[in-house]
């Protein structure tokens, strides 16, 4: 018997639905398009010629470094202007979430050993006292 779906899952596939229809996504495959070539694109990462193109968020939706904040945060980053997203082929989209969930393993290794102390702008931690990040 299958698991029911929790709350939050159902909101974000309700949402992951709607942000099929969002027009900034129309905008990045516009953009993709590879002229008299008929339902064709050019991947924006590794510029091969592709008939699927993958819409993908340069910037994660769920931050590697916070992970799942709130839905505000959620929603704000989930719906953003076409400059914030690029249309990319399977391969590099597959290549690019496999290194950002790796960075969030590697994270959350680190975090369940030390405790951090202060995050840096680069997104390294520390756990002594410094003057380059905030404190946690």
């Amino acid at each position: 018997m299958k698991k029911p779906r929790s709350l939050k899952q159902q909101i974000i596939a309700g949402l992951g639905r709607t942000w099929m229809h969002w027009s900034p996504r129309n905008e990045v495959k516009k953009r993709c398009k590879i002229e008299n070539k008929t339902g064709w694109y050019r991947c924006e990462l590794c510029h091969t010629e592709r008939e699927k193109l993958e819409i993908d968020h340069i910037t994660p939706v769920v931050s590697v470094v916070d992970g799942f904040t709130d839905w505000n945060t959620y929603i704000k980053s989930r719906f953003v202007t076409a400059d914030k997203l690029q249309g990319i082929c399977r391969d590099c989209h597959k290549n690019k979430t496999k290194e950002e969930n790796k960075k969030r393993r590697e994270l959350k290794k680190w975090m369940s050993t030390n405790k951090p102390y202060c995050q840096h702008d680069d997104s390294s931690w520390c756990t002594e006292e410094c003057s380059r990040g905030k404190i946690l």
